[in-house]
């Protein structure tokens, strides 16, 4: 299925979204680019996710954990954490010690976005339970330019 401009729907992304995990990659611009709508878009999705209670919300690297941070965790007073080697968390490793992460955590929500895509496989010992919950697109000009991928994970091997 193909959308605006040829490009693929959401709904065909929604049918194979790892397919497009490295949508935006080379895009410096979308750095910069509406990150208040963004973050407004994936909140939305995460209160119908998550109607009771949002768990801390993760990222794999500083960048783009800093962005989330400040538009997404920070306005809606979220739990959020970096995790991952120090080389890629950078000052989150202080950051993560001063929110005091809590390393017992049961369940985590974990964003990766398609411009500098992360799979969650990397904290599998920790969170043997992984769901991909949902994919959400932002758009510029009518076409989808960068992908938020969002993960449950889970401690327990029971159910979600």
């Amino acid at each position: 299925k193909t959308g605006v401009f040829g490009q693929k729907s959401i709904d065909a992304i929604a049918a194979n979204p790892l397919e497009n995990n490295t949508l935006g990659k080379n895009d410096f611009t979308l750095d910069l680019y509406n990150w208040h709508d963004f973050a407004d878009a994936i909140k939305v999705k995460l209160d119908s996710i998550y109607p009771t209670n949002i768990p801390p919300i993760i990222s794999h690297k500083w960048f783009p954990a800093a962005h989330l941070d400040f538009y997404l965790a920070k306005p809606n007073k979220l739990d959020f954490y970096c995790l991952g080697e120090i080389q890629d968390i950078h000052q989150y490793l202080y950051l993560n010690k001063l929110r005091h992460y809590n390393v017992n955590n049961i369940k985590l929500c974990y964003i990766a976005l398609s411009t500098q895509f992360k799979d969650p496989l990397y904290l599998k010992n920790e969170f043997p339970k992984q769901k991909l919950e949902a994919i959400i697109p932002q758009y510029r000009g009518g076409k989808i330019v960068r992908i938020a991928y969002l993960y449950t994970l889970t401690l327990s091997k029971g159910p979600f």
